[in-house]
């Protein structure tokens, strides 16, 4: 048999943790049974949808009780090691008692994120015994890692042991997800409701895949069906704000995110998603607070370092958002949204130039950033390289038909070459979509004006100064 690679030795603070964190485990054993969570739900992905926003992969973990609690349950540990050294068949039971021990070693493990850690331990208790239990837990351990193809393959083998292993189709429908197999991660979902029509995780996942199809009415029936199922669903909570942040129902998004902070504490994804709705209510100190909140259970969490730059810099504190704005891209180089924003802040202070490169690191980092695509053709509209500028306003057009940016922008530029019809197209189009706008009523106003002119007189507009985004 292989040697097993030897696991890091643990400090004497962590090992004490960990002995307090095997007695809790050992005396809730057989009745706290992982009931089909999807751990993976706790992963970070670089999700870069509109101004922001965060999608909440929580997962809920045990408390660890500290104090004379803890110091019961280490004494209980340890008192149940020794018994079981004193029954008969002491090497029967000793196998019994290091599997048991392994398994906590690895749930304690998998809490704390060693993922590497807890694969070391669930693969020395499978050398010992081939259990059902412990080859799922297994298969989420590797999709926590990333290793989508040996994670698939343990659930492939689970399911053909037992084609209803709902926890492993439900896996096995996540890591399709990931892989963006929407379609066929569908037909996992459905299959899992079908077998279990009261199983929350099955009715969030098809929710997840909803919203990516760009189905967002179903997917919110899904989200409002998980939570009838588990009303303490946090992430299920949190996308359903999502939904109605990008319907700009902002009341009823910020409900939904509060809801998920107060069934889950911890839930970083919720605190920051509350932050970004109270900014753009204008609620920017309670916006600082609640980013706040998100740091402190991740300090280096962009989204929400982004988010408190952001806010900092609509109190005009543009020297400490511009900090912010840093300390997001020391942890992600490549995170687009800081970018723009640093561009957005570069273009405001006259640093056109600056904030050009801001904007073309950002499209570098993600080519479908719309707003970032939209900030580039202002900036080139301001060096008067308007060709150039109309072919980023109809990129932006393209990721995103009705962008005012884009259309806007782009009906500047025609009015700029004195094509005042298509110019007046434009105008009109964001004034569809954006009846307030006043930029767009401004150029509509002054293109119907151009159009009834003598043709030879000259309506060259100034340049326009744009508020960026």
């Amino acid at each position: 048999m292989t040697k097993m690679p030897e696991i890091p030795i643990a400090t004497e603070e962590k090992k004490k943790n960990r002995e307090r964190k095997r007695a809790d485990r050992i005396e809730k054993r057989g009745g706290d049974e992982d009931s089909g969570t999807n751990i993976k739900d706790n992963k970070r992905n670089d999700n870069e949808n509109k101004n922001n926003a965060c999608y909440d992969k929580e997962t809920k973990k045990e408390n660890t009780n500290e104090g004379k609690k803890g110091e019961e349950r280490v004494e209980k540990y340890i008192e149940k090691k020794g018994e079981i050294a004193d029954e008969p068949c002491k090497e029967d039971n000793e196998e019994r008692y290091r599997i048991e021990e392994l398994i906590i070693d690895a749930d304690i493990a998998i809490e704390e994120e060693r993922f590497s850690d807890a694969l070391l331990h669930l693969n020395r208790v499978l050398e010992l015994k081939d259990d059902e239990e412990i080859v799922f837990k297994k298969a989420k351990v590797l999709y926590m890692m990333y290793n989508y193809t040996e994670s698939i393959e343990l659930c492939n083998k689970l399911l053909e042991q037992n084609a209803k292993n709902l926890r492993a189709l439900i896996l096995k429908a996540d890591i399709h997800r990931d892989l963006g197999q929407k379609e066929y991660a569908l037909s996992c979902y459905n299959r899992a409701i079908a077998l279990c029509p009261r199983n929350a995780e099955a009715w969030y996942g098809k929710g997840v895949i909803l919203v990516q199809l760009g189905n967002k009415s179903d997917a919110m029936f899904c989200f409002e069906k998980a939570i009838s199922l588990d009303e303490n669903m946090t992430h299920a909570w949190n996308q359903k704000g999502l939904i109605f942040y990008h319907e700009r129902r902002l009341k009823e998004a910020l409900e939904c995110f509060e809801k998920a902070v107060e069934v889950c504490k911890t839930n970083k994804y919720a605190h920051n998603n509350r932050g970004l709705v109270l900014s753009d209510m204008g609620r920017k100190e309670e916006a600082l607070s609640a980013y706040d909140e998100a740091l402190k259970l991740d300090p280096n969490m962009v989204e929400a370092l982004n988010g408190k730059g952001r806010t900092l810099y609509g109190l005009g504190r543009k020297e400490e958002a511009m900090e912010y704005y840093d300390k997001a891209l020391e942890v992600n180089a490549n995170y687009a949204w800081a970018w723009n924003n640093k561009g957005v802040s570069y273009y405001d202070d006259g640093r056109l130039q600056e904030a050009l490169e801001a904007f073309e690191k950002a499209l570098s980092a993600n080519p479908e950033h719309i707003l970032a695509m939209g900030n580039k053709g202002l900036v080139l509209y301001r060096f008067r390289r308007y060709t150039e500028a109309l072919e980023c306003f109809e990129k932006a057009i393209m990721l995103d038909p009705i962008d005012r940016v884009g259309w806007t922008g782009k009906g500047d530029v025609f009015f700029m070459q004195g094509d005042y019809e298509e110019a007046l197209k434009c105008y009109e189009k964001v004034l569809e979509h954006h009846p307030t706008d006043a930029h767009a009523a401004e150029g509509k106003r002054r293109a119907i004006e151009a159009l009834k002119a003598p043709k030879n007189e000259n309506f060259m507009q100034e340049e326009n100064e744009f508020d960026l985004f």
